[in-house]
């Protein structure tokens, strides 16, 4: 193996030499289920039992529309290796590959010495980690298309250089892998935009041969997950990411704003590369790097201020993060610094400097992981924590759980088949986000920055909490950040917590030992958890939690879904158990009642298919607390009825006579593709 190959693969093990320093069970360094192949967090196969629904987050969400539980390549990995040793290799082998054709591109397709192409391949593996996390405060989405892109980009002027007979045939083979590698919401557009900006700037590539090339690798890259779009467009629209959009704006104004938005966070960068510019301003392939960038860095831009003047069939994309085309603004910036850098004079002295400033950059990358795992515990701890599995093995009729979010994800609790009333996900509806919004009304109302993240940019449904240290000891009183009455109506039965809770309804189950106070204890816990799962956790039962399914007496009307919530804010659970809220606009569907009370019970429950029998003597009203949706459909003995959005959120059935059968099933429009 060449000289510089080594060096990327000592420098691939270095970025995750902590993970394995901390134990066989290294610390998966993901955030929840939107960040992470779902074959990484399925403890115990739950995920693949699932087909179009996926009940374990959120109160159940459409899986497709969220790409989750789709077969990765870098599943075969999870399937073949213990979990620890698959994210491992997979960490190495990503960086590996991302450097290495950084490398052979710099050095193959753009002519530069062995000096500046080594420093271009490890500046682009160290930013691509770190940026844009150090510069804008973001965590970098490193998987898939992002860490093959360059050798995508390399394939691609093989394939232009082969013969007649070949080269079709090898960008079929590639785009297949490229739509087995990425994922649709997070990564492939971004990746085909960057294709089409380095060969037409960098390269200028011309020739409609090559640019037939580039539209059978785009539309074979797109082939598997044809579904997954669908399911994205007809979701989109209806979900808490469809007024993520700025208010409309001038053209002018937007523009204006783009250019600010450069100046501001890309400051520190922009400067570097234009002092490279001056310094090789007479140099073609500098010119075209810088301008490669910058346009690249205008996109990241233009796509967040410019979508508010989206047309209507281009709607849904107003919830697409266009600011995600960031994490690939490194390798721009690692070809136009390395060349930028060669031209100017004692060139080995500054890369020289150069590479002691990425190693600081690395190391410090290695404090942040650290601390995190020292604070917070490794992410394989906390999946394989005997506290979760032995919720898991409770049989009782569906129940959910919450995650008092303090170091902890929901994705825990979801990977051993326990259901989450929160969760981190790419689409979830708006009506849900809503109600959400109540549960952590009283949080959000005391802090300015959790109402702007929730509302207007957040995927995630949690209990959110800055700091709860100053609770460790005496406990936190949750009523004063959550109402835990919307909890119990969405069927949280338990909590899970790092610290003790403070309510009344709230019954401890599980109290583990006093926190250790002393660093070096604390130290000592973490490494036993990366053999043994965490288990320094709090399990509490919610006495007032009421049944996924149940009947109610009466139902309330309001004239809209805003005056239905603010009431439902102050609603207690024994209120909740006996009176559905419902829009004015479905009184005729549901009538005025009074209705039959009656028992309800689970006869089948499967992701797509829920069958429940009704003791009931009369016309009764079923109400079931799972998210709504338009594509569920409901039959009761065989007669298909009306789901209704019951307190904004859940189901409602209005069965006029006594019906003892009632099936659910998940019915979208792309089943059958």
């Amino acid at each position: 193996m060449p000289r510089a190959h080594w060096i990327f693969l000592l420098a691939s093990a270095w970025m995750g030499l902590e993970h394995a320093a901390l134990g066989p069970f290294s610390a998966f360094h993901i955030h929840d289920t939107a960040d992470v192949s779902s074959m990484a967090l399925d403890a115990g196969g739950v995920y693949r039992e699932a087909d179009l629904w996926l009940p374990w987050v959120a109160g159940g969400v459409d899986r497709l529309a969220n790409d989750l539980t789709r077969t990765h390549l870098t599943s075969l990995l999870f399937m073949a290796l213990p979990g620890w040793l698959a994210y491992e290799t997979i960490f190495i082998l990503q960086f590996f590959l991302f450097s290495y054709f950084v490398h052979r591109l710099a050095r193959d397709r753009l002519g530069m010495e062995e000096l500046p192409a080594t420093f271009a391949a490890l500046a682009a593996m160290v930013y691509m980690e770190a940026y844009p996390s150090v510069l804008k405060g973001l965590n970098p989405d490193f998987k898939g298309a992002f860490a093959l892109l360059p050798m995508m980009l390399w394939q691609l002027e093989k394939a232009d250089d082969a013969s007649p007979r070949t080269p079709w045939l090898r960008v079929v083979g590639l785009g297949l892998l490229n739509g087995a590698c990425s994922s649709l919401p997070r990564a492939l557009p971004f990746c085909f935009a960057a294709v089409a900006v380095w060969f037409a700037v960098v390269r200028g590539k011309t020739s409609l041969r090559f640019w037939s090339l580039f539209l059978v690798f785009c539309l074979v890259s797109a082939l598997p997950q044809s579904r997954t779009a669908l399911a994205m467009a007809l979701h989109g629209a209806g979900s808490h990411r469809a007024d993520w959009a700025a208010p409309a704006s001038s053209w002018a104004s937007s523009l204006r704003q783009v250019w600010a938005n450069l100046l501001l966070y890309k400051m520190l960068l922009g400067l570097t590369l234009a002092g490279w510019a001056l310094a090789g301003r007479s140099d073609p392939l500098l010119r075209r790097l810088l301008a490669a960038f910058l346009l690249w860095a205008s996109l990241a831009e233009a796509g967040e201020n410019l979508k508010p003047h989206l047309p209507g069939p281009l709607g849904f994309l107003k919830g697409f993060r266009f600011e995600k085309s960031d994490f690939l603004l490194p390798m721009f910036a690692a070809f136009a610094g390395a060349q930028g850098l060669g031209r100017l004079p004692r060139r080995s002295l500054l890369f020289g400097l150069g590479a002691a400033v990425l190693f600081a950059l690395s190391v410090q990358l290695k404090a942040v992981n650290i601390a995190e795992w020292y604070f917070w515990g490794g992410y394989a701890a906390n999946y394989s924590s005997p506290v979760y599995r032995d919720l898991a093995s409770r049989r009782e009729d569906p129940f959910r759980v919450a995650t008092f979010t303090h170091g902890l994800n929901p994705s825990y609790a979801n990977a051993y088949g326990l259901e989450t009333v929160d969760g981190y996900l790419n689409i979830y509806p708006k009506a849900y986000q809503r109600f959400w919004s109540k549960v952590i009304g009283p949080l959000t109302s005391q802090d300015a920055y959790y109402d702007e993240f929730f509302n207007r940019s957040g995927n995630k449904v949690y209990l959110f909490l800055r700091d709860a240290e100053p609770f460790v000891a005496g406990g936190l009183p949750f009523s004063r950040f959550y109402r835990l009455p919307l909890l119990s109506l969405a069927n949280a039965k338990y909590l899970i917590s790092r610290i003790p809770l403070l309510h009344d309804d709230l019954k401890p189950i599980r109290v583990p030992a006093p926190w250790p106070g002393e660093r070096k204890e604390r130290l000592k816990l973490r490494l036993r958890e990366n053999f043994s799962g965490k288990t320094h956790l709090y399990v509490y039962e919610n006495t007032s939690a009421l049944p996924r399914a149940f009947l109610v007496r009466k139902a309330r009307f309001f004239p809209d879904r805003e005056a239905l919530l603010q009431q439902l804010a102050g609603a207690a659970a024994r209120e909740l158990r006996d009176t559905v809220f419902l829009e004015e606009s479905f009184s005729k569907s549901v009538g005025p009642g009074p209705f039959e009370p009656g028992k309800v019970s689970f006869s089948a429950y499967h992701p797509d298919r829920i069958e429940l029998r009704l003791e009931t003597a009369g016309p009764a009203l079923l109400v079931v607390s799972n998210t709504f949706n338009p594509y569920w459909r409901c039959e009761a003995d065989g007669v298909e009825k009306e789901i209704v959005p019951a307190f904004g959120a859940f189901w409602a059935v209005r069965l006029a006579s006594p019906a003892r059968n009632v099936t659910f099933r998940y019915d979208p429009p792309y089943r059958m593709f």
